[in-house]
């Protein structure tokens, strides 16, 4: 009996569990580079024009191109790739659902939505809040001796309850694989 209720408990806890917000990725314009193997040196800067709080695009860009190989540089002069970029928009947007399930209905009647006699008795809030955020980033990369290629990415999560906090460093590392993404290594 010992074990069922502990699987029980288990069960329940993981249902409980958050999943992360999915994040689609819209790129203005294809980037293709292939960097060659003695030529990786990368300088990178993002701007913050939108004034979203506690961001640090440039730290998780430079870590994952770390993560890929690359050596960082802070003298843009020294570097065979800089990416330059700027945070022009994240907003949240909110959906107000009515929630079905928010009433108890007591009376006497046929037991289904709307059919019955008797009062309907709310229940503390009959919405649910549902967000969805949002994020434009221009990037340009400049390649010694090649021409510049720029993109601007947009972002987008699906419907979650998440917060501020916690979806800005899952865009900010999307945006981070997807400029790392660009560099082809074969």
């Amino acid at each position: 009996m010992k074990n069922f209720i502990l699987a029980f408990l288990a069960i329940f806890i993981l249902g409980c569990a958050g999943v992360e917000p999915k994040i689609a990725v819209n790129s203005t314009q294809a980037i293709f580079i292939t960097p060659k193997k003695d030529e990786k040196i990368i300088y990178a800067n993002f701007k913050n024009t939108a004034g979203v709080e506690n961001q640090s695009l440039t730290t998780y860009v430079l870590n994952e191109f770390a993560n890929a190989g690359f050596t960082p540089t802070s003298d843009p002069q020294n570097a065979n790739y800089v990416v330059l970029g700027d945070i022009l928009s994240f907003t949240r947007s909110g959906v107000r659902d009515y929630d079905y399930n928010g009433f108890m209905s007591m009376g006497v009647g046929r037991r289904s939505r709307f059919f019955g006699f008797g009062m309907m008795i709310p229940i503390d809030d009959t919405y649910s809040d549902r967000y969805f955020y949002t994020m434009k980033v221009s990037v340009l990369i400049k390649q010694k001796n090649a021409e510049e290629k720029s993109t601007i990415l947009s972002l987008k999560t699906a419907n979650n309850t998440r917060s501020y906090d916690y979806v800005l460093p899952l865009f900010q590392n999307r945006i981070a694989k997807q400029i790392v993404g660009f560099f082809y290594n074969f």
